[in-house]
């Protein structure tokens, strides 16, 4: 087997930032690295302006030309040609404080479970951000976490969780997504993994990784003795595209991991986020309404009719004999049968709640209000944001609408599912 040349590759993807990759590149020279290295630069800019000028600065450097295919897609291409035994990804808008690479390599080198080990990441400043690293991304922490959710609480248990608030940053962290601004990962280690996802073409590529790293059975750690100063988006803001990025990043991993349905609805979840505060708080407020009228008193004022008692002896036979009905009940002609699509929801939700029946009332309840930002995401991106609202507070508040997100019945998810049928169209 051939030995490597280096401790550590230090792969940089170039993107429209030549005053900050020069900086950069300083800063790791200047730094006092003592491990054996090498600096690759994958060029992605589509008119390639530094190729000369690097040469001349900084003759050590390795220079690659590439088709931009995002960041992911560029740190493949550096490690085709990296030597390294570890592999240091860098932005470019960054600047490496002294100390930061050697730290990084001590760290991993003496902690045989690490995936990433990532560098604590500073503001122009010197101050510490106050976010890095995070719980891995999944539908449910995506809604409390990324939308106008965790505005308004964003101290939510949830929200806590997956940005692991409170973690001391003077201390070495352990964590399951890790950034990859300025990170240190065995090259073994990420060919183990099957490299990036060149689907990304930027942003949430350390959710993916980390999603494959935990299968490794590795951890992911950021350290405090290895800092790096990093400008946030000095390439991307130039673009003018960054939501552009972070959308379809974000729809892709869902997409990828959960299915197309899924990421539907977390988009739409989230892109409330994104509209104006009279908006968000307006919504807010028939979203309280909406939930008062289907869930004040539930327990107390609910209706129950013999077709439902079908799906909930169906469910607990799912639950307790592992019987999985194919067909659901008969409708007004006996031989058509409808489907149990009802049941597969109904029945963790009894085991949730210990096979009470008022569990099925509350599911219905929730997927009524949850039919009330669906009504106004379909109606805002089909007319107007005005006209959105007027849509929920109708959908809200409609007697017949209510009565059935109060009805634990399989007619329960019909609005739900309706909108978004349609709203997969947009």
């Amino acid at each position: 087997m051939q030995k490597n040349k280096f401790d550590i590759s230090i792969i940089i993807v170039h993107y429209n930032v030549k005053k900050e990759l020069f900086e950069c590149i300083n800063s790791i020279y200047k730094s006092g690295t003592i491990v054996n290295f090498e600096i690759i630069v994958v060029d992605n800019d589509e008119i390639k302006a530094i190729k000369d000028e690097l040469k001349e600065k900084f003759p050590k450097v390795k220079y690659i030309e590439n088709k931009n295919t995002g960041w992911g897609g560029g740190i493949n291409k550096g490690l085709e040609d990296a030597k390294g035994k570890y592999i240091y990804l860098l932005n470019p808008d960054t600047i490496v404080q002294p100390e930061a690479i050697n730290n990084a390599f001590s760290f991993i080198e003496k902690t045989p479970n690490a995936g990433v080990v990532s560098s604590l990441l500073l503001d122009i400043n010197k101050k510490t951000y106050p976010l890095q690293g995070t719980k891995l991304l999944n539908p449910v922490n995506a809604i409390f976490s990324l939308s106008f959710i965790n505005k308004f609480f964003p101290n939510n248990p949830i929200s806590k969780s997956f940005w692991m608030k409170g973690r001391s940053k003077s201390q070495i962290k352990a964590v399951e997504s890790a950034t990859l601004s300025a990170a240190l990962i065995k090259k073994e280690v990420l060919l183990k993994a099957g490299k990036f996802d060149e689907g990304y073409f930027l942003y949430y590529e350390e959710y993916d990784l980390g999603k494959r790293i935990k299968k490794l059975g590795l951890t992911n750690y950021i350290i405090p003795n290895s800092k790096v100063i990093h400008i946030w988006e000095a390439s991307t803001s130039k673009t003018g595209r960054v939501n552009e990025f972070i959308k379809n990043s974000r729809q892709y991993y869902f997409k990828k991991y959960y299915g197309v349905f899924i990421a539907k609805f977390v988009e739409f979840f989230l892109s409330f986020g994104k509209r104006e505060a009279l908006f968000s708080s307006v919504l807010f407020g028939i979203l309280l309404l909406g939930s008062f009228l289907r869930l004040n008193q539930l327990d107390r004022y609910t209706s129950f009719i013999g077709d439902q008692a079908w799906f909930y002896i169906s469910a607990r036979d799912l639950i307790v004999n592992f019987n999985v009905p194919l067909l659901g009940i008969t409708s007004s002609h006996t031989w058509i049968h409808q489907g149990p699509l009802w049941t597969y929801m109904l029945a963790p939700i009894l085991l949730l709640f210990n096979f009470s029946p008022i569990g099925g009332f509350y599911l219905s309840a929730f997927i009524g209000i949850i039919s009330i930002l669906a009504s106004y995401k379909l109606a805002s991106e089909f007319f107007s944001r005005r006209l959105g609202i007027i849509f929920a507070l109708l959908f809200a508040t409609s007697p017949l609408v209510v009565f059935h997100s109060r009805f634990a019945y399989h007619t329960s998810p019909i609005s739900l599912l309706v909108l978004l049928l349609f709203y997969s169209f947009i």
